[in-house]
């Protein structure tokens, strides 16, 4: 009989045979302990570094304005009472004074039947007796009073432009204005001392004489 040992001899089996006394117990050999094998170690795998995640930032949030509050309502107008009417006043009537005199009835002179007017643009004019003149020039205007009159006659002058106006005399000649008197001649004259200044002066002595019926201004007397 042939038999495979664990180191693969082939041993060849007999019968078996007596059985042979007992051996004495082997001595127990212990087999050296085999050396310790440690693999070598494997690489350190480095995994890829995986992308920085973005960080989310949330939306703002809507700034807050409180709603406005009510508009007060608007005060009573408070209106005090009315006070009390006062009582009417007496009425007093003084006496009656007594009554004044009836004054003197005054008559004026009587105009002339009409005048006739002239508009006067130059600077010089002979007057006609019961004719008024309108002195209209930027410079002075003379106006002489005529040579022959009859008692009542009258010559009227009214002034308009700048130049203002002069009533000037001839010889033997005067004219009265209140209580003052011309210089008698031709070196009297009386003169507005403004455009609109007027006069009204009437014959009293028959070619000579004059007074001034009527005036308006501040005239100028020489």
């Amino acid at each position: 009989m042939q038999v495979i040992d664990t180191n693969g001899k082939i041993l060849t089996i007999g019968d078996t045979g007596a059985t042979g006394p007992t051996g004495g117990t082997g001595a127990t050999v212990t087999g050296p302990t085999g050396p310790s094998v440690t693999g070598p170690t494997g690489p350190s795998g480095t995994g890829p570094t995986g992308p920085t995640g973005a960080g989310d930032t949330g939306p703002t949030g809507p700034s807050g304005t409180g709603p406005t509050g009510p508009t007060g309502t608007t005060g009573a107008t408070v209106t005090g009472p009315t006070g009390p009417t006062g009582t009417a006043g007496s009425t007093v009537t003084g006496p009656t004074g007594p009554t004044g005199t009836t004054g003197a009835a005054v008559t004026g002179p009587t105009g002339p039947a009409s005048v006739t007017w002239n508009n006067v643009t130059g600077t010089a004019a002979t007057a006609a007796a019961n004719n008024g003149y309108i002195s209209n020039n930027g410079a002075l205007v003379t106006i002489t009073l005529p040579a022959t009159a009859a008692v009542g006659q009258c010559v009227a002058i009214t002034g308009n432009a700048a130049g203002k106006w002069k009533l000037a005399q001839n010889a033997s000649q005067y004219i009265q204005f209140l209580s003052t008197v011309t210089t008698t001649g031709t070196g009297g004259y009386i003169a507005a001392s403004t455009r609109y200044d007027c006069i009204v002066v009437r014959c009293i002595v028959a070619d000579n004489g004059w007074v001034v019926e009527y005036a308006v201004g501040n005239l100028d007397v020489m």
